[in-house]
């Protein structure tokens, strides 16, 4: 890729876990797949979110299907589409996602209808361990229900 391994990994954030209650050195994983194992930034992960509002990156056709609701077979709408979580909150779409593994965590929220989108990363798994994310429940994160509250339902302005 061009980059010299140890000068990326020595510049990375030092990752940690939660062990009985102590805040203890942990490692990243060195492996990469389909479900895990890429490395970014804040200002990546805002480029990235930008080219999804500006269609940039997909075209409108194809990030509707994506930002939609998958239906079951028996008529029930479950909680992931094609690639993105959708939910809905006091009536307000909601796109979404989450990483979540060994020594990190993330999320991504997007409320389409307001320009709105919200990212944070972590170095520990804790962002995402103690939730129910995997289940489609959003509010399961307190971040979550904190930006939604504050700035979707809330008289919060933005800068």
């Amino acid at each position: 890729m061009g980059f010299d391994q140890p000068q990326f990994v020595a510049r990375m954030a030092r990752p940690y876990e939660l062990s009985r209650d102590a805040i203890v050195r942990s490692s990243y994983p060195t492996s990469f797949s389909t479900a895990a194992g890429m490395v970014s930034t804040a200002l990546e992960m805002a480029r990235y979110s930008i080219a999804m509002d500006t269609n940039a990156f997909l075209r409108p056709a194809t990030k509707a299907l994506a930002w939609s609701p998958t239906i079951a077979t028996n008529g029930d709408t479950l909680p992931y589409g094609l690639g993105w979580f959708t939910t809905r909150v006091s009536g307000v779409p909601i796109v979404w996602h989450y990483g979540y593994w060994t020594a990190n965590s993330a999320l991504i929220v997007k409320v389409p209808s307001r320009g709105l989108s919200f990212v944070i990363m972590a170095n520990s798994d804790m962002l995402s361990r103690p939730t129910r994310l995997g289940s489609g429940d959003l509010m399961s994160s307190s971040l979550a229900r904190e930006f939604l509250n504050t700035f979707v339902f809330g008289t919060a302005t933005l800068p």
